[in-house]
């Protein structure tokens, strides 16, 4: 964990108490950060209102697609505490990930 801006990130990385520390911690604010490949499986996450895809979409199309839908599941699941939970996407506009985005999002 550490703070900028006034703001706290947390990484949830190591072992799974250190994992659930974190995500305690999370609960009282600021951003986690997580790797979309290895870090949803089993993560329950109803108190997150918003969720940032910073991810590179390389390789197979439909296993991202895959992963980020899992991803949201994690947070718009029973016990979610927020009328709606926002999802963002940074991707390099006209970019050859762009297109793809697009193909796949729309």
């Amino acid at each position: 964990m550490w703070v900028h801006n006034c703001i706290t990130v947390h990484l949830l990385e190591g072992s799974t108490k250190h994992r659930g520390d974190v995500l305690r911690t999370f609960q009282r604010g600021g951003v986690l950060l997580l790797s979309l490949e290895d870090c949803f499986s089993g993560l329950h996450l109803p108190f997150v209102g918003n969720v940032i895809f910073a991810h590179a979409i390389v390789g197979d199309a439909q296993q991202v697609q895959r992963l980020e839908a899992q991803a949201i599941a994690r947070c718009k699941r029973q016990g979610q505490t927020r009328d709606r939970v926002n999802i963002y996407s940074f991707i390099v506009m006209d970019s050859e990930e762009w297109h793809l985005w697009k193909r796949t999002h729309t």
